[in-house]
């Protein structure tokens, strides 16, 4: 007879998991989570913190581990397989020059409209890559995207090159994530943000027309978590960015956000929508934590709006990334449920992204999102995304 192997009962699975009864991998997110879009919640996230006195940064311990681990598998589940066995490593690392000379010549311009942050994406970035291979990983593999999004009759090949730096960008970039300091965080800084616009650009190729079947809102709620994850990190290490050639990047604009004297009343043509937004969401039955929850998501939402209006001309793509930053946490567990309300709001959302369509990363998004939503919205919520859809030009 034949033995078998004794099975190891684990009580360490995420919250979802235990209340489905299924297995989980104890990774974050988790397999089932990721594979079904629910919130990914272990135990450990809800207990409280203890602050060593030896050790102050102790304090972000916990959280970066649940920041870094959402940032790696939002690219994980958008980077599909590796390519294929059959390629030889020398068949993609030969091209590696002209990935690099188009980075530095072409794709470097397309992250911003403005000279000095068009130059730290040109230059800054590229010498940190030099002494750092994740990063340069990094460059490469956006820089295969983009010549795919470019070239249509090679875009399997670019795609093959751009999965095969990916790959190996993940595998280093997650043990420099796992030990950040002071040392690091600036080239981790500028991976992140690289990487931000790649997960984007990989969402808004998959968003054109010949993808219909596409799960857009899936994908970005991957990207919102990445986002959240990114700005939970590095958010400590901020002052040292600020120091750093790389400081371009964080534009003086973006300070604007959590400024009270930098904001004022919505437009007048938009301050009556939001109005009966807010009208909507008291009328509902909720309980009074998930109802402050959507009027907080509207009330960022209005100032994701109002940034729109104060920030400089012509806007820079980060502009996207106000509102999915400033979101709680708790929120985005609406949006995988796709309520309408949230879905509504996403909707709105969606005008943000139609005044930054001129950007490649971003190109189609705000089309298909709104697309998908129509689709997904009970009848009577309809006449609640008319204003998004006719400020974008989709009016019925």
């Amino acid at each position: 007879m034949s033995l078998r192997k004794p099975h190891r009962k684990s009580r360490n699975g995420c919250m979802e998991c235990k209340r489905r009864r299924v297995k989980c991998n104890e990774q974050y997110p988790c397999h089932n989570c990721l594979k079904y879009q629910t919130d990914c919640i272990f135990r450990t996230d809800l207990a409280p913190q203890r602050r060593s006195p030896t050790e102050p940064g102790k304090s972000f311990g916990n959280a970066n581990q649940i920041a870094s681990k959402s940032v790696i598998g939002a690219m994980e589940s958008l980077a599909g397989s590796s390519p294929s066995t059959t390629a030889r490593r020398c068949d993609f690392e030969a091209r590696d020059l002209e990935l690099m000379h188009h980075y530095s010549t072409s794709v470097a311009k397309t992250f911003s409209r403005r000279i000095d942050i068009q130059d730290v994406w040109a230059i800054a970035l590229p010498k940190h890559a030099y002494s750092c291979s994740y990063l340069m990983h990094g460059l490469l593999a956006i820089s295969a995207l983009h010549s795919g999004w470019l070239n249509h009759d090679s875009r399997h090949d670019y795609t093959n090159l751009s999965t095969y730096h990916l790959h190996k960008f993940i595998a280093l970039f997650r043990e420099q994530l796992a030990n950040i300091s002071i040392e690091n965080c600036v080239p981790l800084f500028g991976a992140s943000s690289l990487m931000v616009i790649y997960v984007c650009a990989q969402s808004a190729l998959v968003s054109q027309p010949m993808e219909k079947d596409s799960l857009q809102i899936k994908m970005i709620m991957n990207i919102f978590s990445m986002c959240r994850g990114v700005e939970t990190i590095l958010a400590p290490y901020r002052g040292e960015v600020h120091q750093s050639t790389l400081s371009s990047l964080l534009h003086k604009d973006y300070s604007l956000v959590g400024d009270p004297s930098s904001q004022h009343d919505n437009s007048p043509s938009r301050e009556p929508q939001f109005f009966e937004l807010q009208r909507l969401i008291t009328n509902q039955k909720f309980e009074s934590s998930e109802l402050n929850e959507y009027l907080d998501a509207l009330a960022k939402l209005k100032t994701a709006f109002n940034f729109m209006d104060v920030a400089s001309k012509p806007l820079e793509a980060g502009a996207a990334f106000v509102w999915p930053i400033m979101l709680q946490r708790g929120f985005m567990s609406r949006f995988t449920q796709q309520t309408p309300l949230s879905l509504v709001l996403l909707a709105h959302y969606c005008v943000i992204l139609y005044q930054l369509d001129g950007y490649w990363f971003l190109n189609g998004w705000y089309r298909s999102i709104l697309a998908e939503i129509k689709e997904l919205l009970p009848l009577e919520f309809q006449a609640w995304i008319s204003w998004p859809r006719e400020v974008c030009g989709l009016a019925d």
